[in-house]
């Protein structure tokens, strides 16, 4: 029997010692599989949150760069309209140094009457219902535009810059001409607001 046990605690021990290493290599390496596992989790927690900046960055940057077009569209809008304030006409008048070029024209306020710098060199006043009323008979010329200049002459110019009319209504500076309900083309003295100048086509629509 003493023998017996013996070799029973020799067999236990012999198990023991076979079993030990290879329990201990598993745990070790399920071990380390569950620290690589963490780590690839968490690595990839990462990534998303990196892209997620990333793409929150690119959105950022492209409202700015809408908001800024959108910017810079307002300031050339803007721009061009006070490039035809400073340079062209306006509605029923022409302020100091504003011109009719070809094919332009000014319209009463109650759009019965039209001044227009036509394509044969005239300037014409016509009433809508129809017929010309004033012209600057400067017809089959070379004339190319009708301005209200700064020293208050309503001049037309031809190709040489040569005047081939004007209104006579120098060292007025800063006078405007209007065209009126009445039919009647009107230069206003700036200060007084006095009528220096007129077609004299006072007349019905």
């Amino acid at each position: 029997m003493f023998l017996k046990e013996i070799f029973v605690i020799f067999l236990i021990a012999l198990c023991i010692n076979q079993i030990s290493p290879k329990s201990l290599i598993y745990n070790e390496k399920h071990q380390n599989f569950q620290t690589e596992s963490k780590r690839f989790v968490r690595s990839a927690e990462e990534n998303d949150e990196s892209e997620e900046s990333d793409e929150n960055n690119q959105s950022e940057n492209k409202s700015d760069e809408n908001d800024e077009n959108h910017e810079d569209d307002n300031n050339e809008e803007n721009n061009d309209e006070d490039q035809d304030d400073a340079g062209g006409n306006s509605g029923d008048k022409l302020l100091p140094e504003q011109c009719l070029k070809k094919g332009e024209s000014i319209t009463s306020p109650n759009k019965c009457f039209k001044l227009i710098m036509q394509g044969d060199g005239n300037l014409v006043l016509y009433r809508e219902s129809g017929g010309a009323l004033f012209s600057s008979k400067t017809a089959k010329t070379c004339s190319n535009r009708a301005c209200m200049q700064g020293d208050g002459n309503f001049v037309v110019y031809d190709c040489d810059n040569k005047a081939t009319w004007s209104s006579k209504t120098d060292k007025k500076e800063g006078s405007s001409l209007r065209i009126q309900n009445d039919g009647n083309i009107v230069i206003y003295a700036w200060q007084s607001n006095r009528a220096i100048w007129s077609s004299k086509t006072r007349t019905y629509c």
